[in-house]
């Protein structure tokens, strides 16, 4: 009796043991992924995979490597934490965008809590659910409101008045994405037009906080960068697909999206912007890293 009370003991042990195994995922390491990409595709945060898997140093990840990534655990609805709404009517003139900066909350937040497409535009006297905004995220609205100003109208008039100059890519600069000519473009903001394929992976030159994420003024999906203490903004538009959204902790080299068509010239280009204190600077000689 006493043996078999020990072996449906360790029996109980060995199914306790394997149910917590299989509440994990294993993730292998493919070429192009970092542990930011991998935390963003499994909804993990770096430090919980890292703290997993006993990394010390989440820049170095191999080629092959098995990294388990751990499952969270559903919590009690009486410790759950519940999303409040305001109800707000649409004004004409609003967006998305002015509206989620307002309540502090983000333009995806507000799709999600009203089930709206990305694609979907608002109306006046249309009511909205918007969810509580974070205080965490101390941006600077000044800044953005500037830059925003600053990005030409989407529509591009029959005379075109800007100018093109196609570069050779200097291999000794960081850039988006691996580009082998890039074109300045200089008109009202000059900017930077790198050739690339569609899909590729964006990825940011310089490390910060996600100021906006999201569909802006006909550009299709943009993302504006603000790194920390900085007067800089990283502005990438033109994505297929967006990985980061804002508020998000960006780090250098992370993917932030990928590569989309461009509109005007229907071939895969990354429009890619860096302002300083609110005006456009020649985005080769801005800082990386």
């Amino acid at each position: 009796m006493k043996r078999l009370n020990l072996f449906v003991c360790a029996l109980s042990l060995f199914f306790i043991a394997s149910f917590s195994f299989a509440a994990d995922i294993v993730h292998v390491v493919e070429k192009g992924d970092t542990m930011y990409s991998i935390s963003r595709k499994y909804g993990v945060s770096v430090d919980e995979i890292c703290a997993a898997n006993n990394i010390s140093n989440a820049s170095k990840v191999k080629l092959g490597q098995k990294i388990r990534i751990p499952q969270k655990t559903a919590k009690s609805s009486s410790s759950e934490k519940k999303t409040t709404y305001t109800d707000y009517l649409v004004q004409p003139g609003d967006t998305l965008f002015s509206i989620a900066r307002n309540y502090s909350t983000s333009v995806a937040a507000i799709r999600s809590a009203n089930n709206m497409s990305e694609t979907a535009t608002l109306r006046s006297g249309q009511r909205l659910k918007i969810p509580a905004g974070s205080s965490a995220v101390k941006t600077s609205a000044a800044s953005l409101a500037t830059v925003k100003a600053e990005l030409p109208a989407a529509q591009v008039p029959l005379t075109d008045p800007r100018s093109y100059q196609t570069k050779s890519v200097d291999t000794s600069t960081v850039w988006p994405v691996k580009a082998s000519e890039l074109c300045y473009v200089e008109g009202k903001t000059n900017s930077v037009v790198l050739n690339g394929n569609r899909g590729e992976a964006v990825t940011a030159i310089r490390g910060g906080t996600v100021i906006f994420s999201g569909l802006y003024r006909g550009f299709g999906k943009v993302v504006f960068i603000q790194p920390k203490s900085s007067d800089y903004v990283y502005v990438y538009s033109g994505l297929d697909s967006l990985a980061v959204q804002k508020g998000d902790a960006v780090d250098y080299g992370a993917e932030i999206g990928r590569l989309g068509i461009d509109t005007r010239t229907q071939k895969p280009q990354l429009n890619f912007m860096v302002f300083k204190n609110g005006s456009a600077i020649d985005p080769a000689i801005a800082p990386r890293g």
